[in-house]
């Protein structure tokens, strides 16, 4: 459950934003379920509506991303209280730690918390700041694991004689 920090302060600007990474994310309802997500909690919470931001579809770093980018931009120009994501890896991509501690930077020195229909992340406070960097390490982690057994597994067809195309 999300911290009560939210119940006090009623008037919060917390800005959604949701990413697919792929075009099967993106035809699917991967982003409608984020954006329903974030209007639930808006509602629960009370809070103002600035704008809900999508990527799609989008490179690995900051530089392909116009909505990261945007919110970013919201951060520092200090018009958000917080940043609500469905999951922290939309956020961030998992093989780029250097935007992760961007992210970071920018919400950190704007006093941005970030919010998850779990949890509510303040920066500035060790136990948080530890989660969210496991958060990322583990995403990595996690990311390279699967294109290994995805490797593993396309060698394996292989070595079995099998076509790529699986005949």
């Amino acid at each position: 459950m999300v911290n009560k920090i939210w119940d006090v302060n009623s008037h919060a600007r917390v800005i959604g934003y949701a990413r697919v990474s792929t075009s099967k994310q993106g035809s699917s309802n991967y982003l409608k379920a984020q954006r329903k997500g974030y209007d639930r909690d808006k509602t629960r919470y009370g809070w103002t509506t600035p704008p809900f931001i999508e990527d799609r579809c989008v490179g690995f770093s900051l530089k392909g991303r116009a909505g990261l980018k945007k919110v970013l931009n919201l951060v520092r120009n200090g018009h958000v209280d917080a940043v609500w994501v469905a999951n922290l890896d939309r956020l961030w991509h998992c093989e780029n730690l250097r935007d992760l501690a961007k992210i970071y930077d920018a919400f950190l020195k704007h006093n941005v918390k970030l919010v998850t229909p779990d949890k509510i992340y303040d920066l500035s406070n060790c136990a948080d700041t530890f989660s969210f960097d496991m958060e990322g390490i583990l995403a990595k982690y996690n990311r390279r694991r699967l294109l290994q057994h995805k490797k593993a597994y396309k060698k394996n067809v292989v070595k079995k004689g099998r076509a790529k195309d699986g005949k």
